[in-house]
């Protein structure tokens, strides 16, 4: 006896949610089978940030973006002018630290910040829901190549159309935290250093000579 359409499909959910896991990379498709549970690894999202005074800012960026790209980064925003600039930089993660530092030096250093986020357990909670979509997706493939009523076709196209969507959502999501755990991101803000002129210096000393008149010892 054939089952319903409803019945046949909340069958093939339940056996797949039963035996999930049993299978194999070599089960998936060659470009899926990329999706593997993460090693015990840790997957942390770096980001920096840096402000550095400089005589001049817009020039100073350009030397900015050349310690970025020989570090194997690259600059997704930049915005110059004479008086400041910001840059918006992704950079290898185990080169933020250098990349700094090296950024530093092209100036004087006002501050700093450096900020970690542990996203292992998204990692691994994301990986393990795209590969049990795959292998449920394969599932519904073969049913669809075995059925032979025309209502029961209609409704696993309708749910294979459903999991492909899915998956190629998640698998877009999945990219994209593996490339903030790759790539640290980099704020660089370049502001203008003040030079103070012969006036200032004067006053300046004026004011030491005045100030010690209110001082005993």
């Amino acid at each position: 006896m054939r089952f319903s359409v409803p019945i046949r499909v909340l069958v093939v959910l339940l056996s797949i949610s039963l035996t999930i896991g049993c299978g194999s990379a070599a089960d998936l498709p060659p470009f899926e089978s990329s999706v593997q549970i993460p090693s015990a690894d840790r997957n942390v999202i770096r980001s920096g940030d840096i402000v550095v005074s400089a005589e001049f800012p817009g020039e100073v960026a350009k030397e900015v973006e050349s310690v970025v790209n020989a570090a194997g980064g690259f600059v997704e925003r930049s915005v110059a002018n004479d008086t400041s600039a910001a840059l918006t930089c992704r950079v290898p993660a185990g080169q933020l630290g250098h990349v700094m530092n090296a950024i530093a030096e092209l100036g004087y250093e006002e501050r700093r910040s450096v900020s970690a986020e542990d996203v292992t357990e998204q990692y691994i909670d994301l990986a393990s829901r795209i590969r049990n979509q795959i292998v449920l997706r394969e599932t519904v493939r073969k049913l669809l190549q075995d059925a032979d009523d025309m209502d029961e076709i209609l409704s696993l196209e309708k749910e294979l159309s459903r999991l492909q969507a899915t998956i190629e959502t998640m698998q877009a999501h999945f990219e994209q935290l593996k490339a903030d755990v790759a790539f640290a991101s980099l704020s660089v803000k370049l502001q203008h250093k003040r030079v103070l002129g012969p006036i200032s210096y004067v006053g300046r000393g004026a004011w030491k000579v005045v100030s010690k008149l209110f001082v005993l010892r």
